[in-house]
């Protein structure tokens, strides 16, 4: 059975984090002032989700609960600040730990599958009139939403500004609103959840649909709680987290949108029977957490862009090849099919059962970027606007790096540092991403803004209008465009900018690597002029 090999996977994927101390790890904080009963902890970095944060005090670990020792009242994830309340006061010591542990999500999975049995979703879907769609769709996003409701299982493929949320997704969200259906809409990342549901708020304000037809469960992050209260089923009013009524809100909401892993741990409660399931950035998510969505038979449609980032996984390399088991948990979401076949394993994305839709226009890129991600990456006719993208390069190899403070560590560029100054001081909207932890490093220490510079996997879910990207070295897990899984994260580094790229390294370093990705970036870049 489908569901005992998955439960299997998920207690050997907990112990081996178990035995290689992975899956937990410290939050760093700058500094935490507690007044009974709330303590206020001001972070050093971004937390990976919220379902799987606790404290450690005096050795004893409390997770982060409704009604536990512990509970959340907000998480402001712009500011990096968390606030929590101590419904057991006497347990608060000035000296704590606070952590994330994964592990405790893996289990949540663990005990999923023990208690459900899931399928390839059968159910036809819902199929409603679409003679009103949005007056500005064109003919592949119409094809997507036709897609949509003709078939139990669907992957919507697009690259970044392909219209994939704003219109293919907000528009079958509508029809099914129109309709009163039940609708969960899941994301991998609280980010990703969030970042989706905004958009879609923005088109149901221009349509008249009632923001309070979705309901987020979960704990948002503060700023998304200020400027949507009534999206929320936890918010800080007066530090009472809930509702008045959250079982009815969850009983009268159209669009229930929750994170993967809060589906995970919260489906057998809500009691609750989904007309369809939406999930969002699905190439993101872990194939055993996305097969899930697959107890309720309703159909699924994934949307995303397998040609970006894939899960991220702790086993390493050679631990997947000796364990089928352990391998599964490196696989992206949109290979729900092959789970129910003998195809898994042979890693080539071959559909029998869903359908795909593709978008391959999209309104991010100019003409010129899109002919050379087209090239690189998607090779599937991506068409971009006539208006060119702004493509630049700052050759560093001639700056002076006497000022730059760093200790020698492995995978930095001192001048990417002085050259990556040079452009952020010039008033626009910039973001700095590197794919070295190190060279993140160095740039905050030298004067960059730690919240406005990330690695690549930092960076995912956000969008700037100018990114400027310090390669630093070539690299074949990072940089190496000849390793897929390099290349599709070079192409998340690139697609969080909206108008300019600035890519800062030694250009003739960069141009002598033959068929590199970076090399043809730059072949169709301009020199930067400072501004």
């Amino acid at each position: 059975m489908v569901e005992t090999f998955l439960a299997s996977s998920a207690k050997k994927f907990y112990e081996y984090l178990l035995e290689n101390n992975k899956g937990v790890e410290v939050i760093p904080h700058r500094q935490a002032e507690f007044k009974d009963p709330t303590l206020t902890i001001h972070l050093k970095q971004k937390l990976f989700g919220l379902e799987n944060v606790f404290l450690e005090i005096d050795g004893k670990d409390h997770l982060i609960e409704k009604e536990g020792d512990v509970e959340y009242v907000a998480y402001d994830e712009d500011n990096l600040v968390l606030i929590l309340k101590f419904n057991t006061p006497e347990f608060y010591k000035d000296s704590f730990i606070l952590k994330s542990d994964l592990k405790f999500l893996v289990k949540n999975v663990e005990q999923f599958f023990i208690s459900q049995t899931i399928a390839l979703p059968t159910k036809p879907p819902f199929s409603p009139k679409l003679t009103s769609l949005l007056p500005d769709l064109n003919a592949e996003q119409q094809r997507a939403i036709m897609r949509i409701f003709s078939h139990p299982l669907v992957y919507i493929w697009g690259a970044p500004g392909s219209g994939k949320t704003q219109r293919v997704l907000f528009q079958a969200i509508e029809k099914l609103i129109e309709a009163d259906k039940k609708i969960a809409l899941v994301a991998p990342t609280n980010n990703a959840l969030e970042q989706a549901i905004k958009t879609l708020i923005e088109k149901f304000d221009e349509q008249g649909i009632a923001r309070e037809s979705i309901l987020r469960l979960g704990i948002p992050t503060l700023e998304f709680s200020l400027k949507y209260p009534e999206l929320c089923e936890k918010t800080k009013k007066e530090n009472n987290l809930f509702s008045a009524n959250p079982r009815e809100r969850i009983k009268t909401a159209n669009v229930l949108a929750m994170t993967l892993d809060g589906f995970v741990a919260r489906y057998g409660g809500l009691d609750v029977e989904f007309d369809h399931i939406f999930l969002d950035e699905c190439a993101f998510a872990p194939l055993p957490k996305v097969c899930t969505l697959c107890a309720c038979n309703a159909p699924i449609t994934l949307l995303g862009d397998h040609k970006q980032l894939q899960p991220v996984c702790e086993i390493t390399q050679s631990d997947k090849q000796k364990d089928n088991e352990l391998k599964i948990w490196g696989y992206s979401g949109i290979y729900l099919e092959h789970i129910f076949s003998d195809r898994l394993f042979e890693e080539k994305l071959d559909f029998q059962y869903t359908k795909a839709s593709v978008l391959k226009q999209t309104h991010r890129y100019g003409n010129n970027l899109a002919s050379i991600l087209n090239e690189h990456i998607y090779q599937n006719g991506l068409r971009g606007k006539d208006e060119e993208s702004g493509l630049y390069f700052l050759d560093t190899s001639k700056l002076n790096t006497q000022n730059i403070k760093h200790n020698g560590e492995k995978n930095i560029s001192p001048a990417e540092v002085v050259g990556v100054k040079r452009v952020f001081n010039s008033r626009f909207d910039w973001a700095v991403i590197t794919p070295f932890v190190n060279q993140r490093k160095i740039l905050i220490r030298n004067g960059l803004p730690y919240d406005k510079v990330f690695t690549i996997h930092g960076s995912q879910g956000q969008e700037f209008d100018g990114i400027i990207f310090s390669p630093v070295i070539l690299s074949y897990y990072l940089t190496d465009s000849h390793n897929l899984q390099a290349l599709y994260a070079l192409n998340v580094a690139i697609s969080r900018m909206r108008k300019k790229l600035v890519i800062v390294c030694d250009y003739d370093y960069w141009i002598a690597q033959e068929g590199q990705f970076i090399q043809r970036l730059l072949l169709g870049s301009k020199p930067y002029k400072e501004e």
